[in-house]
């Protein structure tokens, strides 16, 4: 259901019943500040200035708190200094959005110089002023500056709050300085300080750490007043906006007005920022320039004391040694035989050892932690690495792998494999003894496909503990004096560590270092300070630290580095000085998971393995989300969880005094492993939480009371406690240690020696190690910074830490001495012994506040708890604490919204919000509920059940079995053969599949094989169960499902595969599942959300917060200033006439309804995920809807995504199929309602009735909201549909990739499969062939070998001509018409287990036969030409809006080379045919239809006419596939442009003419024949907004026009009634080579025959044949397989290129590509496997078919990097060419010449061909130039010669040409502009610059006519006309003059000017 926004009721019956109302908003900002001695900043209401838009003051309340945590109270919002509000946004989505506040201004710059006193809260001036006329206001800041500098509040700011005595009197309120009375009156300067009126004028003075108005908060409520009383309505507000200050600036008109504005970004600005843990020294520990750490800018404090990332930015070569053994020739001799004078000699060869060094380099630099939730495999981050001096073939490293705290390490992968089998094919190849231990690089152990893991056995011990000495009295020698001062460089932590411990013997065997869950068991993984050790592929030891907040160092390391002489570190010994720490117990990595790994480098294995590690991730709080609580098991150890049964009813009950509280039922009973210790414990699920008004409360999911118990109908009792559950607390902590109550040294008074401290009282006897509180002062400054080592005796402690004679200034102020990491609590605290062990006191308030440490030891008595650490401040008796811990519900969780609410409320790697003040815990814990969605399960049945009730399976099939699955009943469904039972509710597996991965438990019902199994025998059962070999199971025909509460009522099930659907999925298929997070292989972790992410904290909060909402459909909003999360799920229709049902009524203005084209629509979706089954490489998860595939008319449309955080395959396919079926309702909606839309949220469903579109509880989900500064509110949404969270049945296929994951690689592999040839591109053949099952991806390939004849080893024999890695296709591209034989065999690369030196094994070759290859012919090329007509058209809009779409349709016709391909458009398309699919954007796509030839033959798809242009620039999208001769498909596109103008040719009397088809191109074949068919044109004419008609028979209506006689050029015309043009088959342009055509229309107005307008019709021929340019392409080249290149070629194409290689190549490309080209961008690959030698590089030349035309500067240099993605360069591009097949730029600047080929074009976007009319330029590389429109323009045709320009006027220099009227005085100075006119009839005109008259005589015209007589300018002395005279007798014209009146002796017209007559007469 839609959920409202939440405000208060009065607000909320106010908007929906539309009452009357005022609004205004109240802003608070908050003041420039810094952070306190804490690093927060101040929460006091003086710390904010608070504004109003109203009319006036406005006093509210807005719930804030202060730093003391009491309220704010009420508030004054000051009226007349906001001037406007902008509206803000809410999207469900998570992004900023902006608002701005506008401030005036005016008063910037007021002071006024007075005389004041001071007294109580005011000041009053002696000097007669009215402080609000001087421009001070209520609110205002102000400063004050004494005259003579020394007032008794000088240099001091106040805030007022009102004025008294006429404003003279001012009442403030204190800001940060205090107030001094003085009644004397002294002189002051007082100055406007209001930060919010000063904008960018603050003054920050030369100190950068100034604090400012950037980043500062600001929130805006709303609040609605009543009209009449002017009270606000509820008393309560609506925040509308929260966020930060991001920019100010002021705008000032002197004068007039002034103006400072505010640019706000929301709350969501406030996640920009990267929020991750550099593993670097410098940032961890806040380093300053002097290299101090700086406690307050660390993330947490105890960083600063924290040396873990000490060498993390160091790069180190190691220098480490080996033994290697060799053999030696060894001589003796001997003397023998008589006086021993004969020599005997001996040699043997004798084995010996020397030392061989071998450089390790380790690159060590700073990166981001990233943050693991769930499972997943990531690399460490190596932070230190060295040897001991004396040994130094042990290399240690440190890994950090990510944030901690994280649960364990379950796997660890050595150079790519790992250390857990798979699985069961895996186990028996790479086990110690397995079938290839001995060939493989890596043994292993267990099996992950049954959750077995890796587990350790403990590093340290307790028994043993080393108090490391850290602190003062390491630091300085003992026998020289020295300032004890610790400098601010660390705590120097006194540490009782457990000492290392050596892995024992029998756990060498990595056998005995692996465990497995079986049944409930869950203690897997290596935890927290366990190690672990292998000896195979060399000696490897690891100890992993899981990264808590208060870790303690490496112990091992500890030792290593704390020891003498050559027994440190090499690097130690070389470079550090004896007092500096290397590795001390101050290297702790707080919060960083880590390993220590020791590697011992050998002759074999000189080298250091890649190590990955496989971690289950972030452990962090749950808060009961799945109510579930931990077990009171300190108080109440005795109850057991097994005395509860699933389904029971038990009543919750409060624990302190036993109040009843609600009933629920029993959900799930299961164990697991706490996250930190391993150890198992039970958990009850139930079906709600505790819950009683008044006994058991919750504000916002936060319990009032922590302790309850359950109890069942037979007594049984568990006792829980609640997350928030503290044992201790809420009370100040009593005196700490001993107080110091004097100083002393050991030397005597006045003498230096060692530091005595004498205390008040003895309770410190016996302490070894001290931590002093209170402050040091003169050379014991900072002393209280330190642990430092001393003796007791007799009240005095003697510190090992050395002073000189102390002075006066030498104290500890407050001074308290306590014992080292121990703390007090008060006499209320526990009794008992150790209660508080393992948790967590933290400080509350007061000295230490905000740290927290573990205790660790207990003692009731005493009332001490030993810490593991000290507090940096130790607490002070003021300090008020808490201790808590055994109750919080931490976990390592998958569910995504919990994974959310971590990231969001943790401050050291996510944003920090506050639970209490930012987070609505109620929606997060809703929302994760949501995620953990179980699937419902449809069971067939016998009989049919009624709904809600509930039926159970039991172990033995009999009513007092143990339950095994349970369930509710949801739905009942009839067939006509059984009943479907839908059950929901379920607990349990109905039924299971069988694999020998999975744990059975006794009960457990098996279908397998087709036959039914009962489990008699719990464990693995690792052979199929049959009837005959029923393997621990008992064969069953059926199975009984009992009715609860009444037994005696039962199903049956019905067949023997009776679970027959899961609404999600079979917990079942997931083979992998601890890997995917879960605890157990049981059906309850099988839930609708599950991520496992690795979020990389370089990437700002903002992408990582999107990047968790985006896996589980999240919506997290803002509302009342608490971030809500929801889950976008499925919505039940609101109801009616509540806020989310829209009607008539509530729509304001318009409703905008789009079809967006932005959300694609598919039918297909490709997902990847990373596969713990696949190695955690990317698997592949499709999804395919068949219905929308035959609706999209069989073109598939495919969708890719990447789950990121994705690992279980079904969870995968579950997303995938809902984001296709959403891409297909891409229906969008824009409106905007009334107010009550403030209470609607982005995200919710709503749902619209509207008549007129036959919407009737039409549903939409609201994207948007934009909230106007007047209520009224836009909202844009798009449409929602249930279908699209619908989940299909899931089915194990019968092969799946989780399921068929190979082995490691071990052995040799075996022989591929099922190769075959194929080609889809001309030139090239294409193999494709079935990896082997046991192909591993991560170590083998695929060679593929060659010969030109059908035997292995005939003519030159085979020769390998690629190798495919883990592909299973290759292209061998030939480069010409050509037959080979293929064979292929895998080959896998191993590091030998003994030698450590990496081999390669292979299969057999397939076909095994020599003589048996597979065939494979790659064909010569053809080029593909498609030729479609008005690619480019301009449709005519009249000015009454209708657009003419005549001729707007298309033909499109496609050749193969030459040949003419069939149009197929049905069924499955033949070879050598095209298909043709549209998709039009904006435009209404004509019909389609395949058009004959002459011949008879389907070669021309036909689209009619298009309609229904939606905006002006429509396009079509034309998918052309064409199906080649080897049955191939190649898919191109084409594009159909259309323009819709207005701006027709203005005819006669404003009449605007429009032609529909004004150009047309034909298209004819290779003889130049082309239809008739597909061309017709219209005039469209119109004057204002009437519309003429064609009418060519008089008598002619009204509004109407004709044409008067056509010339034709080259074609036949023919006229229809209606007046469209079409022309004859017959016409010239139709056949042969004439490619042009004309025809010239007059048109004439039927109203009095007057010419409106020439038309001529433009015709254009495209003959086909031709072929198209085609992008750049990608070639590889093999030289031995190449004919075209050869071994010097190859060899040059990498070196040093000539122009020989360089036609070389060209030859093979020209050959080998589609068109017979080679084309700039070219990217191509020439290698020879012979040497080996391969290059890329990228053709840059013009396009060309003939090689010789190609030199090596058509090549770039060598291509040194592929990037396979996009790039994006911040900065400058450079190269020497750039190639690219489209180039897209906002600018492109030309220094020099732009090149454009012969037969390239240069046009704007709509002038796409010379003779368009669409305005724009055009011009090619043939000379053709035409710029302008249809009304303007200048052409330029270069093959006619022909020049024309139309214009309104024309300019030649300063001369309008247009305007000259013919008298010579116009033509002055103008010399040589016009001298002589040449005229039609053969005669001119000479013009004079100085004549004074042009005669022009129908003989000079060129008149001929008997029509016209006498001159046309009858001349009396001058140019003009006098008495003129035009007459119209005896069929002349005649032009005369007279002085007098005439009468006209015949019929005629007489036009007089003289008489002014007009005289009309007939002949009588």
């Amino acid at each position: 259901m839609s959920i409202e926004r939440t405000v208060n009721s009065t607000i909320r019956t106010m908007l929906i019943n539309n009452e009357p109302f005022e609004y205004a908003h109240l802003v608070k900002f908050e003041r420039p500040q810094l952070p306190n001695s804490d690093n927060k900043f101040s929460t006091n209401a003086n710390k904010f200035v608070y504004l109003t838009d109203g009319g006036r003051d406005i006093t509210f309340n807005d719930g804030s708190t202060n730093d003391a945590n009491n309220l704010n109270g009420n508030q004054i919002y000051r009226a007349n200094k906001l001037l406007n509000v902008t509206g803000y946004k809410e999207s469900m989505q998570a992004k900023a959005t902006n608002m701005t506040l506008t401030l005036a201004s005016e008063v910037v710059g007021t002071t006024s110089s007075v005389a004041l006193t001071f007294a109580g809260t005011t000041i009053t001036s002696t000097t007669v002023i009215d402080f609000v006329e001087e421009g001070f206001k209520e609110g205002d800041k102000i400063k004050l500056e004494a005259n003579d500098g020394s007032g008794s509040n000088h240099n001091k700011t106040y805030l007022i709050t009102g004025f008294t005595n006429n404003n003279q009197r001012i009442t403030i309120d204190t800001l940060d300085d205090s107030f001094t009375e003085n009644s004397t009156g002294e002189v002051y300067n007082v100055s406007l300080q209001s930060e919010e009126i000063q904008g960018p004028l603050i003054a920050r003075g030369t100190d950068l750490a100034n604090p400012s108005f950037l980043n500062k908060h600001v929130e805006v409520h709303k609040v609605f007043i009543n009209p009449e009383t002017g009270e606000i309505k509820g008393n309560a507000s609506i925040l509308i906006f929260k966020g930060l200050i991001t920019k100010t600036s002021i705008n000032e008109d002197p004068g007039k007005s002034s103006t400072v504005s505010w640019a706000l970004n929301s709350h969501w600005a406030d996640f920009n920022k990267v929020q991750g843990r550099l593993t670097s020294d410098e940032v961890h520990r806040a380093l300053n320039a002097t290299g101090t750490p700086q406690r307050n800018a660390a993330l947490r404090k105890d960083y600063a004391d924290d040396m873990g990332f000490m060498h993390g930015d160091t790069s180190v070569n190691i220098l480490a040694t080996y033994q290697e053994k060799y053999q030696e020739m060894e001589v003796k001799t001997s003397k023998h035989g008589l006086f021993g004078v004969k020599t005997k000699v001996q040699t043997t060869m004798v084995d010996k050892t020397r030392d061989r060094d071998v450089n390790l380099a380790i690159e060590m630099s700073a990166k981001y932690l990233p943050v693991v939730y769930g499972v997943r495999r990531l690399p460490g981050i190596p932070v230190f690495a060295d040897t001991p001096a004396n040994d130094p073939d042990s290399l240690f490293i440190v890994y950090a792998i990510c944030e901690g705290e994280i649960e364990a390490l379950y796997d660890i992968y050595i150079d790519g494999q790992p250390l857990i089998c798979l699985n069961a094919e895996d186990s028996a190849d790479r086990v110690a003894g397995g079938t290839n231990a001995e060939s493989t690089s890596v043994l292993c152990a267990g099996r992950a496909d049954r959750g077995e893991t890796l587990t350790g056995s403990a590093a340290t011990t307790n028994a043993t503990r080393t108090a490391y000495n850290a602190g003062l009295e390491s630091k300085f020698p003992a026998d020289e004096p020295i300032h004890v001062n610790a400098g601010g460089q660390n705590d120097s932590f006194h540490h009782q560590m457990g000492e290392w411990a050596p892995a024992a013997a029998n756990n060498q065997a990595l056998a005995g270092n692996t465990s497995y869950a079986s049944g409930n068991l869950s203690d897997v993984g290596i935890r927290n300070n366990q190690q672990f050790k292998i000896t195979n592929p060399q000696d490897i030891q690891l100890t992993f630290h899981s990264g808590a907040f208060d870790q303690e160092a490496n112990s091992q390391l500890v030792t290593v580095a704390t020891s003498s002489g050559l027994n440190r570190f090499k690097r130690q010994v070389d470079y550090f000085t004896s007092n500096e720490e290397y590795w001390s117990p101050n290297h702790r990595l707080l919060d960083t998971a880590y390993v220590v790994v020791k590697i011992d480098v050998t002759e074999e294995n000189p080298d250091i393995p890649e190590l990955e590690f496989v971690v289950k991730g972030k452990i962090f709080e749950n808060y009961n989300y799945d109510y579930t609580y931990r077990h009171d098991d300190l108080t109440q150890s005795s109850e057991d969880a097994t005395d509860f049964v699933v389904g029971e009813s038990v009543t919750f009950h409060r624990t302190s005094d036993d109040a009843t509280l609600n009933t629920t039922t029993v959900k799930d009973i299961y164990k697991i492993a706490d996250p930190r210790t391993g150890v198992l414990t039970h958990i009850i699920k139930f079906g709600t939480r505790p819950f009683h008004t008044t006994n058991f409360n919750y504000i916002d999911d936060v319990p009032e009371h922590t302790q309850f118990y359950a109890k069942d109908a037979s007594n049984n009792k568990w006792s829980m406690l609640t997350y928030n559950h503290i044992d201790a607390g809420a009370t100040a902590l009593p005196v700490q240690g001993s107080a110091i109550s004097s100083l002393s040294t050991t030397g005597g008074s006045g003498v230096k020696g060692k530091l005595k401290l004498h205390l008040a009282d003895t309770a410190l006897s016996g302490a070894t190690y001290f931590k002093i509180s209170g402050t040091g002062n003169g050379q014991l400054a900072e002393i209280e910074q330190s642990t430092i080592k001393g003796t007791y005796s007799n009240g005095v402690v003697t510190l090992e830490a050395h002073v000189n004679a102390l002075t006066g200034s030498d104290t500890i102020s407050n001074g308290i001495l306590v014992k080292s990491q121990t703390i007090t609590l008060p006499s209320n605290a526990s009794s008992t012994n150790d209660f508080y062990n393992n948790q967590i006191i933290e400080v509350l308030t007061g000295a230490g506040s905000g740290q927290k440490r573990t205790i660790t030891d207990y003692n009731g008595s005493t009332k001490v708890a030993t810490l593991r650490s000290n507090f940096i401040d130790h607490p002070l008796p003021a300090s008020t604490y808490k201790i808590s811990g055994r109750a919080k519900d931490l976990r390592a969780s998958n569910n995504p919204a919990m994974q959310t609410l971590d990231y969001l409320t943790t401050s050291t790697y996510g944003k920090g919000l506050s639970l209490d003040d930012d987070i609505s815990l109620e929606t997060f814990n809703s929302a994760a509920r949501t995620c953990d969605t179980r699937s419902d399960v449809t069971i067939s049945t016998g009989q049919a059940p009624s709904v809600d009730d509930e039926y159970f399976i039991s172990h033995n099939n009999a009513t007092d079995g143990t339950i095994v699955a349970r369930g509710k009943v949801k739905s009942v469904t009839q067939t006509t053969v059984d009943y479907r039972v839908t059950f929901t509710d379920v607990y349990g597996n109905f039924q299971r599949i069988w694999s020998n991965a999975i744990h059975y438990e006794v009960g457990d019902i098996i279908y397998t094989n087709g036959s039914l199994f009962r489990v008699t025998s719990a464990g693995y059962i690792g052979t199929e169960p049959s009837t005959s070999n029923t393997q621990g199971t008992t064969a069953i025909n059926n199975v009984t499902f009992f009715k609860v509460g009444a037994t005696g009522t039962t199903l049956t099930s019905f067949y023997k595969k009776y679970a027959q659907e899961y609404s999600l999925y079979d917990a079942d298929f997931v083979k992998y599942w601890r890997y995917c997070g879960w605890q157990h292989d049981h059906q309850r972790w099988a839930t609708r959300h599950q991520t496992n992410q690795v979020m990389e904290t370089k990437q700002s909060l903002f992408q990582n917060t999107n990047n968790l909402l985006e896996h589980y459909n999240g919506m997290l909003s803002y509302s009342n200033g608490k971030y809500e999360l929801e889950i976008e799920a499925q919505e039940d229709v609101p109801a009616d006439n509540s806020v989310y049902h829209i009607t008539n009524a509530d729509l304001i203005g318009s409703l905008k309804v789009t079809d967006d084209p932005s959300r694609k629509s598919f039918n297909t979706i490709n997902a990847s995920l990373s596969d713990p089954g696949n190695k955690w490489s990317n698997t592949s998860v499709s999804f395919y809807n068949s219905d929308f595939v035959k609706a999209d008319r069989n073109i598939v449309k495919s969708g890719n995504l990447q789950f990121s955080g994705i690992t279980n395959y079904w969870n995968g396919r579950i997303n995938a199929e809902k984001f296709l079926k959403e891409s297909r309702f891409p229906l969008q909606v824009r409106f905007q309602t009334m107010p009550k839309g403030i209470l609607m949220k982005a995200g919710q469903v709503f749902k619209i009735d509207y008549d007129r579109f036959g919407w009737n509880d039409k549903l939409f989900r609201i994207i948007d909201l934009d909230v106007n500064p007047n209520c009224l509110v836009g909202i844009s949404a798009v449409e929602y549909n249930d279908e699209m969270y619908a989940i299909s049945n899931s089915r194990l296929p019968g092969v799946t990739t989780t399921a068929t994951t190979g082995a490691a690689s071990v052995g040799s592999p075996a022989a591929p499969t099922s190769i075959n040839a194929t080609t889809d591109k001309f030139g090239t053949t294409i193999l494709t062939w079935a990896n082997s099952s046991s192909f591993i991806n991560a170590s083998d390939s695929t060679e593929i070998w060659a010969n030109s004849s059908n035997t292995f080893t005939g003519g030159d024999g085979a020769k390998k001509v690629g190798e495919a890695d883990d592909e299973t296709t290759f292209s061998h591209v030939i480069g010409e018409e050509a037959a080979k034989y293929y064979w292929i065999r895998h080959k896998r690369v191993i590091r030998k287990r003994k030698s450590g030196q990496k081999t390669s094994l292979f299969s057999a070759y397939f076909p095994s036969i020599a003589s048996a290859g597979q065939a494979g012919v790659s064909l010569q090329a053809a080029s593909i030409s498609i030729n479609i007509t008005n690619p480019s058209m301009s449709l005519q809009e009249t000015t009454s809006g209708n657009i003419n779409y005549s001729g707007s349709g298309t033909d499109i016709q496609v050749l193969l080379g030459s040949t003419i391909l069939l149009n197929d458009q049905d069924g499955s398309q033949a070879n050598n045919t095209f298909r043709v699919s549209a998709s039009a954007a904006n435009i209404t796509l004509g019909a389609q239809s395949t058009v004959n030839d002459a011949d008879g033959n389907a070669t021309i798809s036909r689209f009619a006419n298009h309609s229904d242009a939606q905006t002006n620039t429509p396009v079509i999208t034309y998918t052309i596939t064409v199906k080649n001769g080897v049955g191939t498909n190649v898919v191109l596109k084409r594009f159909q442009h259309f323009a819709v103008v207005t701006d027709g040719v203005i005819g006669v009397n404003g009449l605007t003419v429009i032609p529909t088809n004004g150009n047309h191109t034909f298209i004819g074949d290779n003889n130049g024949t082309a239809s008739a068919s597909g061309f017709e044109c219209e005039f469209n004419i119109s004057q204002g907004t009437t519309t003429f008609a064609y009418d060519g028979t008089s008598p002619y209506g009204d509004n109407t026009f004709r044409y008067g006689t056509l010339v034709n050029s080259n074609v036949v015309n023919a006229v229809a009634s209606d007046g469209t043009i079409t022309i004859a088959s017959n016409s010239a342009l139709l056949s042969g080579t004439t490619n042009e055509g004309s025809i010239t229309v007059p048109i004439f107005n039927n109203a009095g025959g007057a010419l409106i307008s020439t038309q001529t019709i433009t015709l254009t021929k495209l003959q086909t044949g031709v072929a198209g340019t085609r992008g750049g392409g990608v070639f590889t080249f093999e030289e031995a397989s190449t004919s075209a290149i050869s071994a010097t070629n190859a060899a040059n194409f990498k070196g040093t290129l000539t122009n020989a290689d360089a036609i070389a190549v060209a030859t093979a490309v020209i050959a080998a590509s589609e068109d017979n080209n080679i084309v700039a961008n070219d990217r191509i690959t020439v290698s020879d496997a012979s040497i080996p030698a391969s290059a890329v590089r990228v053709y840059t030349g013009s396009a060309t078919g003939t090689a010789s035309s190609v030199g090596a500067s058509d090549f770039s240099s060598v291509v040194v990097e592929i990037i396979d993605g996009s790039a994006i360069v911040n900065g400058t591009l450079s190269a020497n060419k750039l190639a690219a097949d489209t180039t897209v730029t906002n600018n492109l600047n030309v220094g020099s010449n732009l090149v454009v080929g012969s037969g390239g074009k240069l046009y704007s976007s709509l002038k796409s061909a010379f003779d368009d009319p669409d305005r724009g330029f055009y011009m090619d590389g043939t000379g053709d130039f035409h710029v302008g429109s249809s009304s303007n323009f200048l052409k330029f045709n270069q093959s006619s010669g022909l020049i024309e320009l139309k214009a309104n006027t024309i300019k030649l220099g300063s001369a309008n040409v247009s305007t000259f009227g013919g008298a010579a005085s116009d033509l002055t100075s103008k010399n040589g502009l016009l001298t002589t006119i040449n005229l039609p009839g053969g005669g001119s005109v000479d013009v004079a610059a100085d004549s004074t008259s042009v005669s022009l005589t129908p003989t000079s015209l060129g008149v001929t006519s008997t029509f016209l007589t006498d001159t046309l300018f009858p001349t009396s002395g001058t140019t003009d006309i006098v008495g003129g005279r035009i007459l119209m007798q005896s069929n002349k014209l005649k032009f005369d003059i007279t002085g007098s009146a005439t009468t006209l002796a015949s019929s005629g017209i007489d036009i007089n000017a003289h008489t002014e007559q007009i005289i009309i007469s007939d002949a009588s």
